[in-house]
């Protein structure tokens, strides 16, 4: 399972992790069944988390599943068992996004200028009959 998000900012980049409950649960030869019945978690939200690339995951769920899966193997089972860091996956290895690498050599090069914040907005109310 993979989860992808961007922070949103000028200087974005893509950050994944890779989602790994299904490969715990087979190297630990747990069933989703099992675990639901120890973890208290219903078993379509294991099933979810096990099948599909969940968006987020509630910490509530998380610190229940992790529970269980210690008493499960015997073992210690963190969060970093349960995620991979890709840190492969850059979609502006240099940090900056293209538009605004557009902007900046625009700008440089004379063909824009920066105008106060407040002489825009005066100009779009004035557009708009404000």
């Amino acid at each position: 399972m993979r989860l992808v998000w961007a922070k949103v900012s000028c200087y974005s980049a893509v950050m994944s992790l890779d989602w790994k409950l299904k490969d715990v649960l087979e190297q630990h030869n747990i069933t989703v069944y099992r675990l639901a019945d120890v973890s208290g978690v219903p078993r379509n939200t294991l099933y979810n988390l096990v099948n599909k690339e969940p968006a987020r995951v509630d910490l509530g769920t998380l610190d229940a599943v992790l529970s269980a899966l210690d008493k499960l193997t015997g073992e210690r089972v963190s969060v970093n068992d349960l995620l991979e860091r890709d840190d492969s996956e850059y979609e502006f290895p240099d940090g900056v996004p293209d538009d605004i690498r557009e902007r900046i050599r625009r700008f440089e090069a004379g063909e824009t200028t920066l105008r106060p914040w407040s002489e825009v907005n005066a100009e779009q109310r004035a557009k708009r009959g404000l």
